[in-house]
Parts: C-alpha cells; structure tokens; sequence
C-alpha cells in the first residue's frame, strides 16, 4: 500500500480558497507578493486595529467636512468613497 502524501496549504492558500482573496498578488502591477510576517496574537491585532482606526477617525473628520480641499477627492477616489 503506498499512501499520499498531501502538502498541506499555506494561510495564504487557505484564503484565496475560501474567501477569493489572493494576498500573494499586488493588486496594483500583478507581481509577486512576499509575505514576511503573521500576526496572529490577539491582543497584538487588536492593537493594530485600534490604532489604524483611531487614525481612520481622525483622516474622515478631516475628509468629510463640506470644507472642500485639493487632497480630499484624492482621498475619496483612493478609497472608492462617495461623497455628499
């Protein structure tokens, strides 16, 4: 009897499979994409998060305003926003 072996799948492989999203591949020119790093703490990612969203909070105030500024709509288009 001889059995197979199966290469287990990376995460990455794991997400493009399930969830459709291909982390190995930029998706601004197509390249290879090297992942040099998984955070998986808990804690570690809450903080990322928190602090990412703290200055998401701070950029929309800034963005949002009926104040019109050159770097707005750069911002809004970046980020597929629409605007008021």
């Amino acid at each position: 009897q001889t059995s197979e072996k199966r290469k287990s799948m990376t995460w990455a492989q794991r997400l493009k499979r399930v969830f459709g999203i291909d982390i190995e591949t930029c998706h601004q020119c197509g390249g290879v994409v090297k992942i040099i790093a998984s955070i998986e703490d808990p804690v570690v990612i809450t903080k990322i998060l928190s602090h990412l969203n703290k200055k998401m909070t701070k950029l929309s105030k800034f963005f949002f305003r009926k104040v019109e500024h050159p770097l707005r709509q750069v911002y809004l288009n970046k980020h597929n926003v629409v605007a008021e």
